[in-house]
């Protein structure tokens, strides 16, 4: 019942909203789904739970059908990877960091937790499945369980049809997150790395008994993102953010902000 709870509200983007120069297109849900564009195929960036996959992929198919060379998911949580068996295709390479198995395995552990306490923080998504399957008849909105079929440890370079993309690995609301970054055209693609509404303080523990995400690891990443000097910051709900100095100072105070109150907690148990 808190103030700022429909800001979690899913909305679902139909036709797909272009947000860099016609190159990464978005389809909006639990968390959105991106389509980037190469010369003769596409890249996908997140695929949603299962039951949105259709829509996702409905969508992104108007956009470019294919083919889709790779898949590559921020962080293994189900909101991410539940859509890869619907996209994968033959010659589809599914990408994820390192971790990506055991951060899947650790979401399984308390999944009955998970799916009975669902509805009381996001209470729309029967409603939004059934939406979604009568708009998809006959299409699969099984919840992928996806191994990768490569992964990295600290970075991944990637020549798509001449696109250049970067994946360097990072820790935020998992230890598998990766930053898909897109270094001709200044983006960065981080999805939930700091959080599911940039830049609110991170949700460093939840209610739903994840593990807890650990602050060091969490403010190094910071410090990677903002040596990036993105102009254009990617985050998996709501309209990017734009501008370099702007994300630049939003991260800074965020760094800030999580280091004050790591310290004064220091201070406290000491």
């Amino acid at each position: 019942t808190r103030p700022g709870k429909e800001l979690l509200i899913p909305t679902y983007d139909d036709p797909a909203h272009g947000i860099v120069d016609g190159l990464v297109y978005r389809s909006g849900g639990t968390t959105a789904a991106y389509c980037v564009l190469t010369d003769r195929g596409r890249v996908i960036v997140n695929t949603g739970m299962g039951y949105e996959a259709p829509h996702h992929k409905r969508i992104f198919d108007t956009i470019r059908p294919g083919p889709t060379h790779y898949i590559i998911t921020t962080q293994a949580h189900v909101d991410h990877v539940g859509g890869v068996d619907l996209f994968r295709e033959p010659g589809t390479t599914y990408v994820a960091q390192a971790n990506n198995a055991a951060c899947q395995a650790d979401d399984k552990r308390i999944q009955g937790l998970r799916m009975r306490t669902a509805p009381i923080w996001f209470d729309m998504l029967i409603t939004d499945a059934i939406r979604i399957a009568e708009k998809n008849p006959g299409v699969s909105m099984n919840q992928s369980v996806p191994t990768p079929d490569l992964t990295f440890d600290e970075r991944l370079d990637l020549n798509v049809d001449g696109l250049r993309i970067e994946l360097h690995a990072a820790v935020g609301e998992t230890v598998d997150c990766c930053v898909v970054w897109l270094p001709e055209h200044r983006v960065a693609l981080v999805s939930n790395l700091f959080g599911p509404l940039f830049p609110h303080f991170p949700n460093l523990n939840t209610i739903r008994g994840d593990k807890y995400r650990f602050v060091e690891p969490q403010l190094a990443t910071n410090r990677k993102v903002r040596e990036l000097r993105p102009e254009v910051l990617v985050t998996g709900r709501h309209e990017p953010i734009v501008g370099a100095e702007l994300i630049d100072a939003s991260l800074a105070r965020l760094h800030d902000a999580i280091t004050y109150v790591h310290d004064r907690a220091l201070e406290g148990f000491n």
